[in-house]
């Protein structure tokens, strides 16, 4: 039951909000989330370290000393490292992201009726592209581990929203053509996308996702609220303000296609069209190899494409 679930959503909020890793996040649904995944992480360590309870040195051989030594470094990473990946997580602005508490998980969401309703979900691995640095702590410093954790954090958070962002696209249902004829129809344009989905679910799009270019073209003719500075990821440009008060957070990404995403999503992450959902981000260990690779588990499901429009610009 999803009451259920909120309540040991809230439980776990109160029990993390005492180490500070919460400071700083507004939304109660983001509060929620992190929270859950960093207690998801918190015990898989502490599985990982049962094997070596109550052992000494002289207790362990050379290789368990090695694992131990290895656990033990990827436990003190993987917390922080989590709290960095979800600090600026766009997919919280564009889809339902819903930890899983098991490997096979209920989801949530509200129908056109009001009514909550759930559906399942099991975690899969995945291999991330990024690699994580396991070297023992004599290499390098306090400051390097951290800069390493921030870039390893970075390139793991952009994986993801592509990775969301390339679902989207593919399955958005609605797709409209625009060949290239100036800035002003482009913008046209982006209002008929808009409407497409409220012809479908009832709801505007709310957020759009595109390329640097064309950002710049919408830009050029409606006005951007709360801009914010383009980076070499996925990120918050700003509001895109539209005729009759119509407003859309835009988000950039510097390999976008020559295509305008759009879509819906409710504030309470009960309205969604698609799910992400974290399980054991890092769930690596002690078979963690010297080459960092980083496994991870997780779901994903698409409810209703219908929350998603897609426009393909041509002559360019």
């Amino acid at each position: 039951m999803y009451e259920d679930y909120l309540k040991e959503a809230n439980s776990i909020v109160s029990r993390w909000e005492k180490t500070n890793l919460l400071a700083g996040i507004e939304s109660v649904a983001e509060q929620q989330q992190m929270a859950l995944v960093l207690e998801n992480q918190r015990l898989f360590n502490e599985v990982l370290f049962k094997e070596f309870e109550n052992k000494t040195d002289e207790h362990l051989t050379t290789e368990e000393v090695t694992k131990r030594d290895t656990v033990a470094r990827f436990a003190r990473i993987s917390i922080p490292l989590i709290r960095r990946i979800f600090g600026e997580f766009v997919p919280f602005k564009l889809v339902s992201v819903q930890t899983l508490l098991n490997s096979t998980g209920k989801l949530y969401y509200m129908d056109q009726m009001g009514i909550i309703r759930e559906t399942e979900v099991i975690a899969k691995n995945g291999i991330f592209k990024s690699k994580m640095n396991q070297a023992p702590m004599t290499e390098y410093s306090l400051d390097e581990e951290a800069q390493r954790c921030a870039d390893c954090a970075v390139a793991i958070t952009t994986e993801i929203t592509r990775q969301v962002l390339v679902d989207l696209r593919l399955n958005a249902g609605s797709v409209l053509e625009h060949k290239w004829t100036g800035p002003e129809q482009l913008f046209d344009m982006t209002v008929l996308c808009s409407t497409a989905v409220d012809k479908k679910i009832g709801r505007s799009a709310n957020w759009i996702v595109t390329s640097p270019m064309l950002a710049d073209y919408l830009t050029d003719f409606g006005p951007l609220e709360n801009a914010h500075e383009q980076l070499d990821r996925p990120c918050y440009r700003g509001t895109l303000v539209g005729a009759a008060n119509k407003k859309w957070n835009l988000y950039v990404d510097p390999v976008f296609p020559n295509q305008i995403l759009m879509g819906y999503k409710g504030a309470d992450n009960l309205t969604p069209g698609y799910f992400y959902n974290p399980y054991i981000v890092l769930s690596n260990g002690p078979n963690y190899s010297e080459s960092g690779t980083i496994i991870t588990r997780y779901g994903k499901k698409l409810l209703n494409n219908s929350h998603y429009a897609r426009i393909d610009v041509s002559g360019l």
